[in-house]
């Protein structure tokens, strides 16, 4: 990850097991976990850079942040067969009964100081439990109506079949079976090789977002090379840098921006410091003390707007 510049962190140890974080491109928080023994036949993707022994092998568990966890966790265990299997400070580890299924962990994470999620970039949308065939599906929408959840008919989403629903604490859950297209069941070795829309949404060529052209439209904001995440909003000339708060991410302040100087470009990188997976600029390192690395700045009449309890970042700029 290092060579690939990507932003992570190695964390104690959760229930045993090691744990590597790291930041995917649009901030969604993604963990690595080494197990032991793999339960799941899941074989590793052969023609991957990584050696087939630190190659990843699948799903290990999801993890839901809630308000309250009890609710959620009667409906894992009296309607999805789940059982509580170990418990650490406020997460609590549920399994499927099926110790052969790939993703069958769910850890349930009571924070009731924290906001609700929005569905936006950098989130999950859902957690998907899968139906066997149309008529356990069905079974299961019976069952959450009678249980009083509000569930969807059945959705056809062309590749599969979904029932959607809410479970007490917010996140949308799906029960979903497969549905391939006629013209698919005979091409199964082919999944997964080609990116494939349903239809009315093929387009024609999907845009690489890193060969974007440095449009001078200060309405069109650019995307960056992983290696320095950021986002860039053109204008004739650089007059703002944005810097986040802890936990925020290279999108925050840029509405921000726009509504103080409409007429400015605007510069926004993401922080490349992990505080508990968060990520921010200034290091941590006791009691009212940081560790900064110097931010250069590249423009003479650049200046800085921060949000966050490090406002004073802009101490460590040099305007060269």
């Amino acid at each position: 990850m290092k060579q690939q510049h990507v932003t992570a962190e190695k964390t104690s140890t959760r229930f045993g097991e090691e744990v590597i974080r790291l930041l995917d491109p649009d901030g969604l928080l993604i963990e690595l976990i080494a197990v032991e023994l793999l339960t799941a036949n899941i074989e590793p993707w052969p023609d991957s850079p990584v050696p087939a022994e630190h190659a990843l092998r699948g799903f290990h568990s999801v993890s839901a942040a809630l308000e309250g966890y009890e609710r959620t966790a009667r409906l894992l265990t009296d309607s999805f067969g789940y059982r509580l299997i170990d418990e650490s400070g406020n997460r609590f580890r549920f399994a499927s009964p099926d110790d052969s299924a790939p993703g069958r962990i769910i850890d349930l994470l009571c924070q009731p100081d924290t906001a609700m999620g929005r569905v936006a970039a950098g989130s999950v949308h859902h957690i998907a439990f899968r139906a066997k065939d149309e008529a356990e599906q069905l079974q299961w929408r019976e069952h959450l109506v009678d249980l009083g959840y509000n569930v969807t008919p059945v959705i056809d989403r062309t590749y599969f079949h979904s029932i959607y629903f809410r479970e007490p604490g917010g996140v949308l859950f799906l029960k979903s079976r497969l549905s391939l297209p006629v013209s698919l069941r005979t091409k199964l070795d082919e999944l997964s090789t080609h990116l494939r829309l349903p239809p009315g949404m093929e387009i024609g060529a999907v845009a690489d977002p890193k060969k974007f052209s440095h449009d001078s439209s200060a309405n069109e904001i650019m995307r960056p090379q992983p290696d320095f995440i950021h986002e860039f909003v053109p204008a004739f000339e650089l007059r703002h840098c944005c810097f986040h708060g802890t936990g925020g991410n290279e999108r925050d302040l840029i509405p921000l921006g726009r509504e103080l100087d409409p007429n400015a470009a605007l510069l926004s990188p993401r922080g490349k410091v992990l505080e508990n997976g968060l990520p921010r600029f200034l290091l941590t390192i006791g009691r009212r003390c940081i560790r900064s690395r110097r931010l250069k700045v590249p423009h003479e009449r650049a200046g800085g707007l921060c949000h966050g309890g490090r406002s004073n970042i802009t101490d460590s700029l040099p305007i060269s």
